[in-house]
């Protein structure tokens, strides 16, 4: 069997004590530093074989014996662009650990929105008690979801047992057993008109860049409710706060907007019809995603170290 040795492992992901002596016992002879990306320097990288965890896109070039980075994240905006690594770097995400926390936000979205919570909480603060109107329910809703990974089936699997009629979009369109219906982005503008629920959580490309633009969101329903937990670019947010605003869709959730973060008066913070969270779907709010996080990283230090093969290789060497 061939070993891949990896003497001085940089560690950037926030670990507890025995998470640490979990993946140091898969690679015993190699040096472990711990330090957070932002106290990451350029003159100590290049003493680096391998990163677990992210640090500033800048820093690679710098990182001369680079031979893999395992990233703590799903994005790779920026350290799968050529030249930002070296040449026989390996690039590693972290797909598959944050399906329960990111959909899990989405799925509170929905229910606040749709039940009005939001606006309840506000005249709560106000001391206002006052009835808001009719609701909606999940239950047997259609769901357009964009993005069918670790995410977008997730969701899809907390909304199934509320009979909700589930479409999928990816980019190849094939079926898959948690969506009733599957397609590709090229058949957004038709799908759109369908759906009740609209839940985003497509990668940031130039291909995803406002998908959900004016002409997009005016073919909604008037009750339909927009979700982005993905990428704030692929929303065209001054003519969501236009078409909510005026009372033309139900309302939207967003974690993530095309402006982070959102100055003070934007419009975006009072429409009535949009709930805000700042962008903390992801990252390790939730226990369980670092959890996952270590297991992907544990499993791919191994293979790395014995040739065998990686999870999650989004740059090959």
């Amino acid at each position: 069997m061939r070993m891949n040795k990896l003497n001085n492992i940089l560690v950037t992901l926030p670990l507890d004590k025995e998470q640490k002596v979990k993946i140091e016992s898969i690679s015993p002879a190699s040096q472990f530093t711990y330090r957070p990306a932002s106290q990451v320097e350029e003159s100590e990288i290049g003493n680096y074989d391998a990163i677990l965890g992210n640090v500033p896109v800048e820093l690679l070039k710098h990182a001369e014996q680079l031979k893999w980075n395992q990233l703590g994240g799903v994005g790779t905006e920026g350290y799968d662009q050529p030249g930002a690594m070296p040449e026989k770097a390996v690039l590693t995400n972290a797909a598959g650990a944050y399906g329960r926390a990111v959909a899990g936000q989405a799925f509170g979205m929905l229910w606040t929105l749709m039940k009005k919570l939001h606006l309840y909480r506000d005249n709560q603060n106000r001391h206002i008690w006052k009835p808001l109107g009719q609701v909606q329910s999940v239950e047997g809703k259609t769901a357009l979801l964009l993005g069918f990974g670790d995410i977008g089936r997730t969701f899809a699997s907390y909304l199934k047992p509320f009979d909700v009629h589930i479409i999928g979009v990816n980019t190849s369109g094939k079926s898959h057993p948690l969506a009733d219906e599957m397609y590709t982005l090229a058949e957004l503008n038709q799908l759109i008109p369908q759906a009740d629920i609209i839940m985003i959580s497509l990668p940031g490309t130039s291909k995803t860049e406002k998908i959900m633009g004016r002409e997009q969101l005016n073919l909604m329903k008037e009750t339909a409710i927009l979700l982005n937990v993905g990428r704030g670019m692929t929303v065209d947010l001054d003519a969501l706060c236009q078409i909510a605003g005026e009372g033309r869709i139900w309302g939207a959730g967003l974690d993530v907007l095309a402006i982070e973060p959102l100055p003070a008066g934007h419009p975006a913070w009072t429409n009535p019809n949009i709930l805000i969270s700042p962008h903390v779907a992801g990252g390790f709010y939730l226990p369980y995603t670092l959890e996952q996080v270590v297991e992907i990283t544990c499993k791919n230090l191994k293979a790395y170290q014995e040739g065998q093969f990686m999870q999650n290789v989004i740059v090959q060497a």
